[in-house]
């Protein structure tokens, strides 16, 4: 059942309903063009989210960082011009050289795959935020939903208890009882009127955050179309702790930390083996004599007084240190995941107690009492105590497929699943 939401046309279908107020401007002309999805708004979401564009950049940097590191050394060019004295004979002697630095074998290679790794790693927190995005803007439309409802069902009281006031108000006559009712009446209509505003902050506040993501401009907000769950989703219990554990963003990272770590290790231990320097060269002096000399020749630090040992022992402890956070992380993820279960277990079974179609028959409960108590038949205490119970279980059976789509998604992002968390109804 697709759900549409409009502000302030507060209807008695609960299941179809639109979301439209000029009064309370929250719609912008470019928002009312189109009626938004859920998987749209996500589609957009991940079109127009600034921060995904920041952590593609930053893929593209280290993917040209690796590119630099597989570069050679530029070669160093000497060119030097000076006098030459022989015997007080006195002539012209030039120097020219040139050098070039040659990596030891490996080194460079290892540099390369250490920026593979950052850039595996940079990727994987760009799917991370991306999933995250995704689920994040799924819940707040549901939650956008869930406090719709609520505006809707506190105007229905807050009419009701005006009409109930100004009916009051009409008595020729008004016994001491009848006065104190009216009191009651009037302090029940200013808690209202006090949660319709509050209901409205609660609706800007999630508007503003979703249109950090949408990219929706001012306060305007989309039309959403939501589908409830009559009949929450089952889970595989057994298969989301195997994924928690092994493809879980925050195992997969740490991972990557953990891979890294290894090959700085290796690269500390060729750093031992110091670079290579190729020099050729060309001597031409006149004095006395003239002399001309060619050649070339290498050179290379000699590893006497450090092997790099304190070195290559740090990048050691930092391997362990990153082996422990894997396996941290895994058993983070696993009890994080065994709690979400629970959770959604919790709520699978209040669903089934507190189902969504059964509203309307609250509603006809509440209609029946409208009925009665103007025809004097109710007291106005069990009326008020009838209001509010209906109220409660209302919000509570809205508030429970909120709670639901919330531990849907965590579930779903923890297992790192790309699934379209949607209703049946």
């Amino acid at each position: 059942m697709q759900v549409k939401i409009i502000v302030a046309c507060f209807t008695t279908v609960f299941f179809s309903f639109n979301v439209y107020s000029a009064g309370d401007n929250l719609y912008t002309k470019d928002a009312e063009k189109k009626e938004y999805t859920v998987e749209e708004l996500i589609r957009i979401a991940l079109d127009k989210y600034e921060q995904i564009k920041v952590e593609e950049s930053k893929v593209r940097e280290v993917r040209e960082l690796r590119k630099h590191l597989a570069e050679w050394y530029n070669p160093e060019l000497s060119i030097a011009i000076g006098q030459k004295s022989i015997s007080g004979i006195t002539g012209l002697e030039k120097n020219v050289s040139i050098s070039q630095k040659i990596s030891f074998p490996g080194k460079k290679s290892l540099m390369e795959e250490i920026a593979l790794l950052e850039q595996s790693r940079a990727m994987l927190s760009t799917e991370e935020l991306k999933l995250f995005v995704r689920y994040e803007v799924t819940r707040l439309a549901y939650e956008y939903a869930y406090h719709f409802q609520r505006k809707r069902h506190v105007a229905d009281r807050l009419k009701r208890f005006q009409l109930i006031h100004s009916f009051m108000e009409n008595r020729i006559v008004v016994p001491p009882e009848k006065k104190v009712e009216q009191s009651i009446v009037q302090t029940r209509i200013a808690i209202l009127q006090k949660e319709v505003l509050k209901v409205d902050a609660d609706i800007a506040a999630v508007c503003a955050r979703l249109n950090l993501f949408t990219g929706f401009s001012g306060d305007s907000c989309p039309e959403i179309k939501i589908r409830w769950f009559s009949h929450p989703p089952m889970v595989n219990k057994d298969d989301l702790l195997r994924k928690a554990k092994d493809v879980s963003f925050p195992v997969r990272l740490q991972r990557e930390m953990l891979d890294v770590a290894k090959k700085n290790k290796e690269l500390e231990e060729r750093i031992v083996y110091p670079d290579v320097g190729i020099l050729l060269y060309y001597n031409d002096a006149r004095a006395d004599v003239y002399e001309r000399s060619l050649g070339g020749g290498l050179s290379f630090p000699f590893p006497l007084f450090s092997r790099n040992r304190y070195a290559i022992a740090m990048a050691e402890e930092r391997i362990r240190a990153e082996e422990q956070k894997v396996l941290f992380e895994q058993k983070r993820a696993i009890e994080h995941m065994r709690a979400l279960i629970a959770h959604h277990e919790y709520i699978k079974a209040m669903i089934s107690k507190f189902p969504i179609n059964d509203i309307h028959k609250f509603e006809e409960k509440m209609r029946y009492a409208d009925i009665e108590f103007k025809k004097g038949r109710i007291p106005l205490m069990m009326y008020l105590e009838m209001d509010s119970s209906t109220y409660e279980i209302i919000e509570e059976i809205y508030r429970l497929q909120l709670d639901l789509v919330s531990v849907l998604t965590s579930i779903r992002f923890l297992a790192g699943e790309e699934v379209l968390i949607n209703g049946d109804q």
